[in-house]
């Protein structure tokens, strides 16, 4: 793997993080190798999942805490990187440099949730990022009134539609949209989540959770009733 696309990873698993937790496995990033590469975070109730091809030559899982990681490969030389696991550490190698990093247990790791059957629908992470970069403006800030924080996405009639209001301004755009979905995600994770995608994004709702999906990228967040 270059140590480019480790870094790219690393910083949007980040995004998740809940640095603050007294409980290091919430500063985690699982990183599985298969078939590939896959880098896991959760704050316990946000998920993200990023899968990287790798070459693997032998299977394996560990964790250890993202931000030290994110930090490593963001100054590393654009080489190939290797990882592999010694003992409780896990080393990271790049050109003459080698790191060393605390793992822990992997089997402790929260991993992302099923999602029950619920409504889904399929749009260009452009039109959604052009919808969000305007309806976000007007979402709130106030934690203690969720709903305000949210954007409320709905899709019918061949009509996507996005709209939010922090009680002062209301937005609401719309574009072409084949489907029937209705939710309310928050508008900060909608952000985050469109900014590490590309192609079409798929978006589920169980009425609990959102997971918003394109290629290798996976994203849960919760649902504001």
């Amino acid at each position: 793997m270059n140590s480019g696309v480790l870094a790219d990873a690393a910083k949007s698993a980040l995004k998740v993080v809940d640095q603050k937790s007294a409980t290091p496995l919430m500063h985690g990033v699982r990183i599985t190798a298969d078939s590939g590469i896959e880098l896991l975070t959760t704050n316990g109730t946000e998920w993200v999942s990023l899968e990287r091809h790798a070459v693997v030559e032998e299977p394996g899982e560990t964790v250890v805490s993202c931000k030290p990681l994110a930090d490593i490969t963001k100054t590393l030389p654009h080489k190939p990187v290797s990882m592999e696991t010694d003992g409780p550490m896990l080393v990271l190698k790049c050109g003459r440099s080698t790191y060393r990093l605390n793992t822990l247990d992997a089997n402790d790791f929260k991993t992302v949730p099923d999602m029950d059957e619920g409504r889904s629908v399929s749009l260009s992470v452009e039109t959604l990022l052009d919808m969000a970069d305007i309806a976000c403006q007007a979402a709130g800030k106030d934690a203690s009134r969720p709903i305000m924080t949210g954007v409320h996405l709905v899709v019918s009639d061949g009509r996507a539609r996005m709209e939010a209001t922090d009680t002062y301004r209301l937005v609401s755009v719309d574009a072409a949209g084949d489907g029937d979905f209705e939710a309310v995600i928050p508008a900060q994770r909608l952000r985050d989540a469109l900014g590490m995608m590309s192609g079409d994004v798929t978006i589920y709702s169980n009425g609990r959770r959102i997971c918003l999906h394109s290629g290798n990228v996976t994203y849960v967040t919760r649902a504001i009733e």
